[in-house]
């Protein structure tokens, strides 16, 4: 990678101001590292600066959840001179797109370049660090290199790999050292492993001996418990449970499923079923379940800004926004969508379609995110606003966050598993499980077909994701042609996001 190398949080602690307490700045571009890693703080202070890194608009803040990737899966209705009908037809080098894609590339591989610099931090000042905060802050590390590389890889590699062999075709770079040398390509076989290979050794040091450090579990060991000054240990303030804004034991675990998912092998689905089959058998010290349905009072409470609209109750990992509410702006109302440009919302044909409401199908009448995460506006209240991130004017108890992954997608997993292996009521009753939980009150047929019960998976994909950016990945997933709300096929030139040109020019890179 030729991208410009630096310690994200210099840039971000000018302009986030609860980070000011954080950072002591040299300069106003520079910050010495030997004074940021000095110190097991140093280490926080540089990994809150990735998360806070993943809230740019360029990434999970804006288009890596409700906007750019839901385009692309084509959930929103297209307002005639936007910019997002040059997304809805995927015309990727159009100068209103290609700069959406250019800042994703950057974005990600600059977050990573700081994952590789702490990395390399941690291994040079290991002996003067507490060997916990090693453990967990390499652990952590891991996991975001890993997540950021997937991630791109889904963007701008190829999809439907269980149905095709691209194993030797030249994947996106995989960067695992700070260094301004060229990063070169390495095969989808080769990239796989060193995804693996970066979360399995996060899942042990996340771990820990017999659980020690796996601090969702336990959290009571003294370091968590006393910061420098005999306090309670701010870094470690939002390790409980379903709180966590940042990555952990299972979380990792849940990437990992994600990327056997997409390795499309049959021992890969089987591994990530077994890993999505953990969280419904956790327990915490107190013998409780650890992975908990929202419940329906915090769903619909006749007082809005209490309303759960993110399920946190299912949260496996969440993104802590704290600007969320000037991103979003007025981009949730669809009131009067034509007084700008900047609206997101659901036709009533889409909505009706995604939920299975209408001409005598009352499946989804009952159904919490269709009844509480829709609202009809405008004029005929035809334009149905999605409300699962409106942040109430900033007033919600329950704002400031994004779903990364949720327990509902490891149901899917298994589901999607059980239904390849033959065992087509075990899928059927991880779907029911869902759909309870959900409001709906009819199960499925337990006699389903095999190509019935993928059906219905995909519905329940399509309804779960509204504004989190998945089901763009979901239909590259599966190689779908064919999709609701756009009339052309969909193939790679779709599916497959182009690399910057600086990148390919200057790279050399393959990607076809």
């Amino acid at each position: 990678m030729k991208t410009k190398l630096f310690i994200v949080l210099m840039i971000l602690g000018l302009v986030f101001t609860s980070c000011e307490d954080w950072l002591k700045v040299n300069s106003e571009t520079e910050l010495s590292q030997d004074d940021m890693f000095s110190s097991d703080e140093g280490f926080h202070t540089a990994l809150t600066g990735v998360y806070i890194g993943m809230t740019a608009t360029d990434l999970y803040g804006m288009h890596l959840s409700w906007h750019m990737l839901d385009y692309l899966a084509h959930y929103y209705c297209l307002i005639s001179g936007s910019n997002d009908t040059y997304l809805h037809s995927h015309q990727y080098k159009h100068t209103r797109v290609y700069p959406y894609i250019k800042g994703t590339w950057n974005g990600l591989y600059n977050l990573i370049a700081n994952c590789n610099n702490i990395l390399a931090k941690l291994e040079e000042h290991k002996s003067e660090l507490n060997p916990i905060n090693y453990q967990l802050v390499k652990g952590e590390a891991l996991t975001l290199r890993a997540f950021f590389h997937f991630d791109l890889m889904r963007m701008f590699g190829f999809g439907n790999l269980r149905n095709r062999d691209v194993s030797s075709k030249k994947a996106i770079p995989y960067v695992t050292t700070f260094s301004k040398e060229v990063t070169p390509q390495l095969s989808y076989s080769e990239t796989f492993e060193l995804l693996k290979k970066d979360l399995l050794e996060a899942i042990d040091l996340l771990y820990g001996e017999n659980g020690k450090n796996c601090y969702r579990i336990t959290g009571d060991d003294d370091f968590f418990d006393n910061g420098p000054n005999g306090e309670d240990h701010a870094f470690f303030t939002y390790f409980d449970y379903q709180t966590s804004p940042r990555v952990d034991y299972y979380v990792a675990k849940a990437i990992l499923a994600r990327v056997y998912m997409w390795e499309g092998t049959d021992e890969g689905y089987a591994k990530a079923a077994e890993i999505a089959e953990e969280w419904f058998l956790t327990e915490d010290d107190s013998g409780q379940d650890c992975w908990d349905w929202v419940s329906r009072s915090r769903v619909t409470n006749s007082n809005v800004l209490y309303r759960d609209r993110t399920f946190s109750q299912e949260h496996i990992w969440h993104l802590s926004v704290t600007k969320l509410n000037d991103i979003i702006g007025n981009w949730l109302d669809a009131s009067n969508p034509n007084a700008t440009y900047e609206r997101i919302f659901l036709t009533q044909e889409m909505a009706f379609s995604i939920f299975e409401v209408g001409e005598g199908n009352d499946v989804g009448v009952n159904d919490y995110r269709y009844s509480y995460l829709l609202q009809p506006q405008g004029s005929g209240l035809n334009n149905y606003a999605t409300l699962k991130l409106d942040q109430c004017n900033g007033e919600t108890n329950y704002g400031q966050k994004i779903p990364l992954i949720s327990t509902p997608e490891m149901y899917y997993i298994c589901a999607e598993v059980y239904a390849q292996q033959g065992n087509l009521k075990k899928a059927i009753s991880y779907l029911n499980t869902v759909r309870r939980a959900r409001g709906i009150t009819a199960d499925l047929d337990e006699n389903l077909t095999y190509q019935e019960v993928r059906e219905e998976i995909l519905k329940e994909y399509r309804k779960e994701f509204v504004s989190l950016g998945q089901l763009f990945y979901f239909y590259k997933r599966w190689g779908v042609e064919s999709v609701a709300g756009y009339a052309d096929i969909m193939d790679d030139t779709k599916y497959v996001l182009p690399y910057p040109d600086e990148e390919v020019i200057s790279g050399n890179r393959v990607q076809f």
